[in-house]
C-alpha cells in the first residue's frame, strides 16, 4: 500500500469526532483502517487515490465507534 505524507496533518481529539459531519464519499471508494487499542483506538480514512480524508485517535467505546459509521455511512451494508 502506498504510504502517502501529508504535511497538513490534522489529528481531531477522541471527544470531538462524535461532532463532526459526514464526510462526502470519493468515486472509487475509500479505505478505513483502525488500529485497535485498550484504551482507545487510532483512525485512517483514504479516499481512492490514497489521500487522508481524516486521520486521529478515537475513543474504545460503541459511541465513537458508531459516530465513525455515522461519518462513513458508505460503508456499512445497506
Amino acid at each position: 500500500m502506498k504510504k502517502k505524507t501529508n504535511t497538513n496533518k490534522q489529528t481531531t481529539p477522541p471527544s470531538v469526532v462524535s461532532t463532526l459531519t459526514p464526510d462526502p464519499v470519493a468515486v472509487g471508494g475509500f479505505t478505513i483502517g483502525l488500529d485497535l487499542g485498550d484504551r482507545s483506538h487510532y483512525v485512517c480514512v483514504l479516499d481512492a487515490a490514497g489521500e487522508i480524508l481524516h486521520e486521529g485517535p478515537m475513543l474504545n467505546d460503541r459511541g465513537a465507534l458508531a459516530s465513525l459509521m455515522t461519518r462513513h455511512p458508505a460503508a456499512r451494508p445497506a
